[in-house]
């Protein structure tokens, strides 16, 4: 009998930026709001089980929806109680994505106004291909 094995590619469809802040999270959406005019409002709680340490994590999340580009922004948080979300990315506080089509100009546009308000200490590109599919498999939902 034949074997056929499936592989699945990463769907990788989304910009990943790291922010560092000493803010809480409610605090930067509302400073990001109010710098860029954004919505961000809080969804559910990315869920994270720990098997090894017996941890249940839980990484708040907002996000704000531009309908007419089908694009979804999200800020994250990466850091709960010494665990990080991307492991790769312990020095970022929050994880700002980017799902959808998006143009790299406006990737570079956003990360200049990132960079601008008060209180955001650092703004960083992440690059997809250095994260582990075991962190990328965090950030599906």
């Amino acid at each position: 009998m034949k074997r056929f094995t499936l592989q699945l590619e990463d769907d990788d469809d989304y910009v990943l930026v790291g922010i560092s802040s000493n803010e809480k999270d409610y605090r930067l959406c509302w400073l990001i709001n109010q710098s860029l005019g954004l919505n961000f409002v809080r969804i559910e709680d990315i869920e994270i089980i720990q098997k090894r340490k017996n941890l249940k994590l839980f990484y708040s999340v907002y996000q704000h929806v531009v309908e007419e580009d089908l694009v979804n922004l999200y800020i994250i948080s990466n850091n709960r109680l010494n665990e990080s979300l991307v492991t790769e990315c312990k020095h970022a506080d929050y994880l700002f994505m980017i799902k959808g089509p998006f143009q790299a100009e406006s990737k570079d546009e956003l990360i200049s106004k990132l960079k601008l308000i008060k209180n955001i200490m650092l703004v960083f590109e992440i690059e997809l291909d250095e994260i582990s599919s075991f962190s990328k498999k965090n950030l599906l939902f």
